[in-house]
């Protein structure tokens, strides 16, 4: 099949940027029969987690059979567009004994977090040295910007510059240790909360890159030439340049809800905390008492307005609530489908479901919900059409933009 005989394969090192790719299909003579992609977090208060990958494929000459080498590396493309690059994880096959049976197998793969979550921090091989006196059994990081931060932490585990995709950020760090064993992602995790838990974000591209998104990719995306805006409506004489939207689901209610929110950075007197609970009285009257907390957040100062980390901190949960006092319509599914090319909205159509990235903007004209949105999640499957397009669905999950409306700095 043409559209779905691009997707590839790769032997070699588990972090090499340039592995040598094979088509299953054209080279390595395994029919690949449809695809399944799962990347992102459903909202904005949950951590993006490991994107999955499933390929489905018919092994007609035995190449992925028991003997066969184990391929690391799994890219797929979608019109030749790469919408998942990252480490084959398992190969599960289905033989059928019959002397002229095929072998239906499916290659499970998982993106570049897998890795960063099972690599444990080694001290006297991970972070900064000289490691203070006294702390030698830790691994150490000095104060810094929070994006060198994070390209230290990548750099020491093997993921290099082609490998990664970072926002500068707008904070400094404070110095941090940690015990043998804690993983690269719970540190990368502790610097990327620093910028602004719940604002700031991190995913692994469609091409396989750790990115980093500061506090400024969701109050001023247009700055950000790596962030692409779409446009998406349900009509049926969907307007040239809009991608057709085939479902859609939304609700509103007050899950998000947030109107008595603290946060505070490492090493505050804990006496001093409740001072920074801010809280919102006319939504604490209407919903009840629902809370939002960010603690012991290494964030050290502000780089440019002189802000402080407890400065920082204060205004953090100040956002929180001015932005999620009150309920705000949340679409829970919007779907997209395969289109002929000369449809009036294929072309639209197709470029979204091959380019689209997280943290990307959508404007949706429905209606009902008309609005702008962030790309949280996309989800997206394919299988066998016909021989000039594959059968696609993609499903996206998104954040209204009415939740980085305030912006307290």
């Amino acid at each position: 099949m043409s559209e779905l005989g691009g997707q590839q394969i790769a032997f070699g090192d588990a972090l090499d940027s340039f592995p040598s790719w094979q088509s299953l299909e054209r080279e390595l003579g395994v029919r690949v029969s449809g695809w399944r992609i799962n990347r992102g977090r459903v909202d904005e208060t949950q951590r993006t987690g490991t994107g999955t990958a499933s390929i489905f494929v018919n092994d007609l000459s035995g190449y992925l059979g028991a003997g066969s080498d184990f391929p690391t590396h799994a890219r797929l493309l979608l019109r030749g567009s790469p919408r998942y690059r990252g480490h084959v994880d398992e190969i599960n096959v289905d033989e059928d004994p019959t002397p002229a049976g095929i072998s239906r197998v499916t290659i499970e793969c998982v993106d570049l977090f897998d890795h960063l979550s099972t690599c444990e921090l080694i001290p006297g091989v991970h972070g900064h040295f000289p490691v203070p006196a006294g702390q030698e059994q830790y691994v150490y990081y000095a104060a810094q910007q929070v994006d060198d931060r994070i390209i230290d932490i990548l750099f020491s585990v093997g993921v290099l510059s082609g490998q990664r995709e970072i926002f500068s950020g707008n904070v400094a760090v404070i110095a941090n240790t940690y015990q043998a064993g804690s993983t690269a992602m719970q540190a990368l995790d502790e610097a990327c909360d620093a910028e602004w838990p719940g604002v700031s974000n991190r995913f692994i591209t469609s091409e396989g890159k750790y990115a980093f998104r500061g506090r400024f990719s969701r109050f001023n995306p247009e700055a950000y030439p790596q962030i692409s805006f779409w446009e998406a409506e349900t009509r049926s004489t969907t307007a040239t340049g809009r991608a057709a939207i085939r479902a859609l689901q939304w609700t509103r209610g007050r899950k998000m809800i947030v109107n008595s929110a603290t946060a505070w950075v490492a090493g505050a007197n804990e006496a001093d905390i409740p001072l920074v609970t801010i809280e919102d009285a006319t939504s604490l009257g209407t919903f009840g008492r629902r809370s939002w907390s960010a603690e012991n957040l290494l964030t050290k100062r502000h780089l440019s307005n002189g802000n402080t980390g407890a400065d920082e901190a204060v205004l953090f949960a100040t956002y929180q609530v001015a932005n999620y006092k009150s309920a705000q319509p949340r679409v829970q599914r919007v779907r997209f489908k395969s289109l002929r090319d000369d449809h009036p909205a294929g072309a639209a159509t197709w470029a979204l479901m091959e380019g689209v990235e997280i943290s990307d903007v959508i404007d949706l004209y429905t209606g009902s919900i008309s609005g702008r949105y962030f790309v949280e999640g996309i989800t997206m499957e394919a299988r066998e059409l016909d021989g000039d397009m594959p059968y696609v669905t993609c499903d996206l999950d998104l954040s209204p933009a009415a939740w980085w409306t305030t912006d307290p700095f």
